[in-house]
């Protein structure tokens, strides 16, 4: 028969006589992983050597001490590595919806960073006094009166013809806009051909008269749209000019205010450029729209505003005419709320007085 064992004897025991501690708390803990002599040494050639684009995969169940063997490691081995460069996400004018990224010696983006920001507040604050210089209103005024002379030369025939026959070009307002139209002149004043018909009927006007100056009307009616299409191609081109002269002098100003960004960070020299083509592009809209400085906040570029100055004027302009495309002129700020603004178009429905 065999004996029953005791309880006690179903669990082994260390006997306090094999340690030389009262308690765990004396003992220093051990490093590394129990066990995975392998691992640890593939773990610690993946860290040691230098190979570019290599990774080192580390597997194995939840609670094996992955994650601290891989932290003791890393404080061990100190894998050795080049310091790496900055790099700078700012806007990327071509495609605009994917900003690009430049890189830069490494310590160089906040310097970067802080010279922009004043190339910002050059672009806002001084970029529209520098480009308005004399030698550019000179050029403009050149281009603007070649082409007042050639829309003479177009509609000066045209507004002959319209005097010898006592007619006049109007504007007239419909739900449409205002849409020009050839109407009679008596006693000085512009009349429709309904008004000067009641004028016939109440023996005012000579019946004979009236009907040669509505076939005259109509036959001038079909010249009229050739005319005018002559005068907006003229002004079209006219526009285009003073753009492109524009445009080309703010490449010329923009291009020396970061000349010194070029040569301090050269690796930004194609972003730069593509900087100095967008401002060429929309510079206008700084002056004219206070809201488009917004976009500049868009591009990762800090928007800053306007300061005012003392003693300084600039021309203002308005849209150019919605029937000729020729500019307007525009009345001083103070009596804008009560004016309206002339069409100087030599051949403008528009050219009395339009809104």
């Amino acid at each position: 028969m065999v004996d029953p064992m005791p309880a006690d004897a179903l669990r082994w025991q260390c006997p306090a006589a094999c340690v030389d501690f009262a308690t765990t708390a004396e003992v220093a803990p051990a490093e590394g992983v129990v066990g995975q002599q392998k691992a640890v040494d593939a773990l610690r050639f993946g860290l040691s050597i230098d190979a570019p684009g290599q990774n080192v995969y580390v597997r194995g169940l939840t609670g094996s001490g992955r994650l601290s063997l891989v932290r003791d490691l890393l404080r061990t081995v100190q894998p050795g590595s080049p310091e790496g460069p900055d790099h700078c996400y700012v806007h990327g004018f071509t495609p605009p919806d994917q900003p690009r990224r430049l890189t830069l010696p490494r310590g160089a983006a906040p310097a970067f960073a802080e010279r922009m920001d004043e190339v910002v507040r050059f672009v806002v604050e001084d970029l529209p006094d520098l480009v308005n210089t004399d030698s550019l209103r000179l050029r403009t005024h050149e281009v603007e009166t070649a082409a007042n002379r050639e829309a003479e030369a177009v509609s000066g025939p045209f507004d002959r013809a319209l005097a010898a026959a006592g007619l006049a070009l109007v504007g007239i307002e419909s739900e449409g806009g205002t849409q020009p139209a050839i109407v009679a002149v008596v006693d000085g004043e512009p009349i429709t051909f309904d008004d000067l018909e009641e004028q016939v009927e109440a023996g005012r006007f000579d019946a004979d008269d009236a009907e040669q100056r509505k076939a005259d009307a109509a036959r001038l009616e079909v010249q009229l749209d050739s005319v005018s299409a002559q005068v907006v191609k003229l002004r079209r081109r006219a526009q285009r000019q003073v753009r492109r002269l524009v445009q080309n002098e703010v490449l010329r100003v923009m291009r020396d205010a970061v000349a010194d960004v070029r040569r301090s960070w050269p690796d930004a020299d194609r972003w730069l450029e593509d900087l100095v083509q967008d401002v060429s592009r929309n510079h206008a809209q700084f002056e004219e729209h206070p809201e488009a400085r917004r976009p500049l906040q868009d591009r990762g570029l800090p928007a800053s505003p306007r300061r005012g100055r003392r003693g300084r004027s600039s021309s203002r302009t308005s849209p150019p005419c919605r029937t000729c495309s020729a500019p307007s002129t525009r009345p001083p700020r103070a009596a804008a709320a009560r004016s309206t603004s002339a069409c100087t178009a030599a051949r403008c429905s528009r050219r009395r007085r339009h809104a």
